[in-house]
């Protein structure tokens, strides 16, 4: 996943799928091509100054918007 993020500078995280937590986990990220390892949350605390858990929310919903996906509740 590419983003653009503030001031047009670009975070690069790779995901991969884990059994163990059962979902995807951050394997490596990069920042300005700079290695920032799989901390999530170096990035979200100190560039958004979010949480990783609202950073991925708000990533989801604008995913959500574009691609007019509505989640359905059971």
């Amino acid at each position: 996943m590419i983003l653009e993020c503030p001031q047009g500078n670009q975070l690069d995280v790779k995901f991969d799928y884990t059994y163990a937590a059962k979902g995807y986990m951050p394997l490596n990220m990069e920042y300005n091509e700079v290695d920032k390892g799989a901390k999530l949350a170096r990035y979200t605390n100190e560039v958004e100054k979010m949480t990783v858990q609202s950073f991925l929310i708000e990533i989801a919903e604008r995913i959500n918007k574009k691609y007019n996906f509505k989640i359905k509740k059971n």
